[in-house]
């Protein structure tokens, strides 16, 4: 430590215990804010990784609501359920039965063929067997056995500091 900064030490703590011992100036708080706020960069809200992050949360948001709403399978009502479980002839005279009689009159007469019967494309299943009853013994697992794992030595040759091996 060189001799004149003990005098700078001393010359401080003179100056910290005068400013210390009395009260700011009334305005001083005032102009403490002024000056932090004028040397103070201007805030910007909106930053280039705000703006980014918001970007990539909304195109999430429609990316999820696309998918969604691609993807939705809603169950058919009643009546759509049982017009898909009947086959198209009857469907046709289904329609036929509830549509209002002025509104058939008002159609040219045609003469309407018969429909080929709906034949399922679909193979039918046999029949199940009965099932016996399932109890704790009749589904007990056969015993595991494992062989032995046998795992032979590595061996690597020492290497030496300099990378060379011995």
């Amino acid at each position: 430590m060189r001799p004149h900064d003990h005098d700078l030490d001393e010359a401080i703590d003179r100056v910290a215990r005068v400013m210390t011992e009395a009260a700011p100036a009334p305005d001083f708080a005032r102009r403490v804010h002024a000056r932090i706020d004028a040397a103070a960069p201007p805030r910007k809200p909106w930053t280039t990784p705000t703006l980014a992050a918001a970007a990539i949360v909304v195109a999430a948001l429609a990316a999820g609501i696309v998918w969604m709403r691609g993807h939705r399978n809603p169950t058919p009502t009643a009546t759509e359920a049982t017009r898909l479980a009947q086959p198209p002839a009857a469907v046709a005279a289904a329609a036929a039965a509830r549509a209002p009689a002025d509104a058939v009159a008002a159609t040219p007469a045609r003469k309407v063929t018969a429909a080929p019967a709906f034949k399922s494309s679909v193979p039918e299943l046999p029949p199940l067997d009965r099932l016996e009853a399932i109890t704790q013994d009749s589904i007990q697992p056969t015993r595991l056995t494992i062989p032995p794992l046998t795992v032979e030595a590595i061996v690597v040759p020492p290497v030496d500091g300099d990378g060379s091996i011995r």
